[in-house]
C-alpha cells in the first residue's frame, strides 16, 4: 500500500530517493483538501487567469481542461489543474454561494439536504431522546420566507396522531407549568392555567365544530357559555360575569333586526343541578334584576334593589304561572331592611303595600291622585270615563273630580264642574 486509505497522501517508501518530493506532494494535497473552500461549483469550463491555490468543483458537462472531471474538486498548482475526486461525506464551503455543499451519492447537494434528517439539534444547550429538537435563546425568530420567496405567510404547525392525542404549548417558570394552549386530549382548544405546576384549572375552551366558547367549561353549549360550578370561591350572590368603566360605557347591549327584532334578557330557574335540572316549585325565583352601589368602604350585598320574577305554583308541563315582585331598601337603612313594595300576580292584579291583591289595583293605604285647577285639568274625554283627579279651586271648595267620558263631575254630588 503506498498510499494512505481516505485522502490517497502519498507514502514515503524505504530507501526511497529523493523522499522530500513525496512529503512534499503529501503536504500540498492535505493542503488541497482540508478545509477546503472552492471558488464555485456551476461552471464547466476552467477558470480563467487562476490563482495558484485556487480550487473549483467542476460543473456538469465539463469541457476543454475540465473535460471528464464532473465533480471533482479542480485544484490549479500555478502551473496546471490538478484534480481531486472526492469522497462520500467531502465537505466544501462554496465561496460564491456562501454556503456549504457535502458529496453524498456521487453529487454534491447543499449541506442541510446531505444531513436530513438529523436525529437530535441543540442550538446553545443538548438536545436528548426526549426534547430532540432543544434551544437556549432569549429569543428566537421565525420571520416568513423572503428568500425562495414564498407565501409571505408565517406559520408554526403542530400535528397529532388523532383525537385523543394532545397538540399543545405548555409555559413554564422555573421549569415548572404555569398554562397550556392548545389541542389537548381531544380536538376542541384548550386553555388550562396552574399555580404550581401540579394542580391545573380549565379557563378556556373553543368547540372545534360549532365553534363555542366555554369558560370554566369544556362544553360549551351556547357561543358564550359560563360555568361558575368551576369557581368555588365565588359565594351567592356574586357575580360570574364584571364588567368595568367610568364613563356609562360599562353595559351590554343586545341588537337585534329583522321583521320582529326580539332582543331579550332571558332567565332561567330549576331545581336538581345544570346537569340534571327538576321542575321548579311555588314562590322560587324564575330571574332577577338586582342593583348596589358603593357605601364608602365596599359594594353592597346583598343588594337593596330588587325586582324578582317567581314561580307561581308548583311548575309542570300544564303550568307556567309566575309573578313580579319590585323591593326597595328605606332611607336611612341598610339592605337588611329590603322589603316589598309592590306585586303584580300571575293574573294582573297589583298589590301595593299587600302581597294580596284582591282587584286589579289593590293599595294597602293612602292613595293619591294628581292635583289640577279647573282650567288646566286634562280634559275629561282625553283621559276616558271613570278617570279621578283633584281639583284644588273648584266652587265650594277643593274636591274629588270624575270623567264620564266627556265632562269632569264632582264625586260629591255629580255635578259639571266649573270655573271657579
Amino acid at each position: 500500500m503506498e498510499q494512505t486509505s481516505h485522502l490517497s497522501l502519498p507514502f514515503i517508501l524505504p530507501s526511497q530517493a529523493q523522499k522530500h518530493v513525496t512529503h512534499n506532494e503529501a503536504l500540498r494535497l492535505l493542503d488541497a483538501i482540508v478545509q477546503l473552500a472552492v471558488k464555485g461549483r456551476n461552471s464547466g469550463s476552467a477558470a480563467q487567469d487562476p490563482a495558484g491555490g485556487d480550487r473549483h468543483i467542476v460543473g456538469a458537462n465539463a469541457s476543454g481542461d475540465w473535460a471528464g472531471h464532473e465533480h471533482d474538486v479542480a485544484l490549479f498548482d500555478g502551473a496546471g489543474w490538478m484534480f481531486l475526486p472526492p469522497a462520500q461525506g467531502w465537505i466544501a464551503f462554496v465561496e460564491d454561494e456562501d454556503d456549504f455543499v457535502t458529496f453524498r451519492d456521487g453529487a454534491w447537494e447543499p449541506l442541510e439536504k446531505g444531513t436530513n434528517p438529523v436525529a437530535l439539534l441543540g442550538v446553545n444547550t443538548l438536545a436528548d431522546q426526549t426534547n430532540k429538537l432543544a434551544v437556549k435563546s432569549d429569543v428566537v425568530l421565525h420571520s416568513h420566507d423572503d428568500v425562495t420567496p414564498g407565501t409571505g405567510d408565517a406559520r408554526h404547525v403542530l400535528n397529532k396522531a388523532g383525537p385523543l392525542s394532545t397538540a399543545s404549548v405548555v409555559y413554564q417558570s422555573g421549569w415548572s407549568g404555569r398554562a397550556e394552549t392548545g389541542l389537548a386530549g381531544d380536538d376542541n382548544w384548550h386553555l388550562k392555567v396552574s399555580p404550581d405546576g401540579q394542580t391545573w384549572r380549565h379557563a378556556l375552551s373553543v368547540d372545534g365544530s360549532a365553534a363555542y366558547v366555554g369558560i370554566g367549561t369544556t362544553n360549551p353549549v351556547r357561543p358564550l357559555t359560563i360555568d361558575m360550578r368551576s369557581y368555588p370561591e365565588f359565594g351567592p350572590g356574586q357575580a360570574g360575569l364584571l364588567v368595568i368603566g367610568t364613563t356609562g360605557n360599562e353595559r351590554a347591549e343586545f341588537k337585534s333586526a329583522g321583521y320582529a327584532p326580539n332582543a331579550a334578557f332571558q332567565g332561567y330557574g330549576a331545581h336538581g343541578n345544570p346537569d340534571a335540572p327538576t321542575a321548579i316549585t311555588n314562590g322560587r325565583r324564575l330571574f332577577a334584576i338586582l342593583g348596589s352601589g358603593h357605601d364608602g368602604q365596599d359594594y353592597v350585598v346583598p343588594l337593596p334593589a330588587q325586582i324578582d320574577m317567581l314561580a307561581a305554583g308548583d311548575w309542570s308541563p300544564t303550568n307556567h304561572g309566575s309573578y313580579f315582585l319590585f323591593r326597595t331598601t328605606p332611607t336611612g337603612s341598610t339592605s337588611a331592611a329590603r322589603a316589598e313594595r309592590m306585586r303584580i300576580t300571575s293574573t294582573g292584579e297589583i298589590g301595593i303595600g299587600t302581597p294580596s291583591p284582591t282587584c286589579l289595583l289593590h293599595v294597602a293605604g293612602p292613595a293619591r291622585v294628581g292635583s289640577y285647577t279647573v282650567a288646566g285639568a286634562p280634559g275629561a274625554d282625553t283621559c276616558g270615563a271613570g278617570t279621578l283627579i283633584y281639583l284644588s279651586n273648584e266652587v265650594g271648595g277643593p274636591v274629588m273630580a270624575f270623567s264620564d267620558g266627556t265632562n269632569w263631575r264632582r264625586v260629591t254630588d255629580r255635578v259639571i264642574v266649573t270655573a271657579a
